[in-house]
């Protein structure tokens, strides 16, 4: 595939994909977006890998009052970027709606992926497993689940909500692999600003 720092894809009849599409380089900093022209579904069956650069990688929605799915079949993982709104490299309006019916990890130590929606509905399954995952805006499970991912004693994710945001549903606690919490571990909710 072509490699390009600040390349940008945009999207105006929905798109599918099968196999996998990079925004940006894991190793170097370069970054990519793709922007939503109007409401549209990413389907597919493929998976979206976001490299380090941090808010230049996005999925954003380029119109005012429109909605981007992620459908069932997609996974978008990776280091950092934006969903929904963009606000690094190229901007975009903040007042969108994002409904995420695939996965959405925050897999990689140090990363962080930001979802920046007026509304966000997540029906399938947001993970925090190594990384962190910041929330702008109203939070609704609508059925899906919010899991902490946790594979051992040191080795967890954080999930942070900033101001202002309204979540609605269940927030489960999920832990991944061998490691299990011992009866004394607890958890803390915290809200900002403390």
């Amino acid at each position: 595939g072509r490699q390009n720092n600040g390349a940008n894809l945009t999207v105006v009849n929905g798109l599918v994909l099968n196999g996998t599409l990079y925004l940006g380089n894991a190793t170097n900093s370069w970054w990519g977006q793709v922007g939503f022209v109007g409401t549209q579904t990413l389907g597919g069956n493929g998976t979206v890998i976001l490299g380090n650069q941090g808010t230049c990688n996005a999925l954003r929605v380029d119109t005012a009052g429109t909605t981007l799915t992620i459908g069932s079949g997609i996974t978008v993982r990776g280091h950092s970027g934006q969903i929904g709104q963009s606000t690094g490299c190229i901007g975009s309006p903040a007042n969108v709606t994002v409904i995420n019916q695939g996965t959405l990890a925050a897999d990689v130590s140090g990363g962080t992926i930001y979802l920046r929606a007026q509304s966000f509905a997540n029906q399938g399954s947001v993970d925090a497993q190594k990384g962190t995952i910041n929330f702008y805006g109203t939070y609704s499970l609508a059925g899906g689940t919010l899991a902490l991912g946790i594979t051992g004693p040191t080795d967890f994710g954080n999930i942070n909500f900033v101001n202002p945001l309204t979540m609605q549903g269940t927030l489960k606690a999920q832990f991944i692999g061998f490691y299990r919490p011992t009866s004394g571990s607890s958890f803390t909710l915290l809200t900002y600003p403390s």
